[in-house]
C-alpha cells in the first residue's frame, strides 16, 4: 500500500515538474524579441537554411534515379546523426525548389562542403542555394 501510494505522490511531483517545464519553455517563446536583438547576445540563433532545387541533370535511367535517391536519403541521414543536420524535407508542390535543410551551423562555409557532397548534387539532380536564417534562440526543440 506505502508503494502505491508513493508511486503515485511520484507520478504527481514528475507531471507537475514536466508540466512547469514545458510552460516555462512556451512563457520564454512567446516572449517577444528585443527590438535591438543580436545573435552574440543570446537572443537569436543562426542557422543554415539550404534550398535543394532542381538541378540540369534529371534524365538518369529509373534505376539509377533510385540509388541516388537512396544514397542521398543516407547522407542526410549520416548528417542528422553527426548533428549538423537539424530538418529536411521535400516540397510536397512540384515547383524548382524541391526540398529544404536546415543546417546547424552558424556560417555557410562550415556545411557546405558537406552539403556539396551528397549524391544527388554530385549527379547534378540538385543544386544547393544557402542562406543564413536567425531564429529566436529556444524556438527550435527537438527531442
Amino acid at each position: 500500500m506505502k508503494t502505491k501510494i508513493l508511486l503515485i505522490v511520484l507520478t504527481i511531483l514528475m507531471f507537475n515538474v514536466s508540466e512547469t517545464f514545458a510552460q516555462k519553455n512556451i512563457q520564454a517563446a512567446k516572449e517577444p524579441i528585443k527590438e535591438n536583438a543580436k545573435v552574440d547576445d543570446g537572443q537569436m540563433k543562426t542557422y543554415v537554411m539550404v534550398f535543394l532545387k532542381k538541378g540540369a541533370n534529371r534524365n538518369h535511367p529509373q534505376e539509377e534515379a533510385k540509388k541516388i535517391q537512396a544514397l542521398h536519403m543516407e547522407h542526410l541521414n549520416m548528417m542528422h546523426k553527426e548533428g549538423m543536420l537539424l530538418m529536411a524535407g521535400p516540397f510536397a508542390d512540384d515547383h524548382d525548389i524541391k526540398g529544404i535543410l536546415i543546417m546547424n551551423a552558424p556560417a555557410i562555409d562550415q556545411i557546405k562542403q558537406l552539403v556539396e557532397d551528397d549524391p544527388a548534387i554530385k549527379a547534378g539532380r540538385l543544386i544547393a542555394e544557402y542562406h543564413l536564417w536567425y531564429t529566436k534562440s529556444g524556438t527550435i526543440t527537438l527531442p
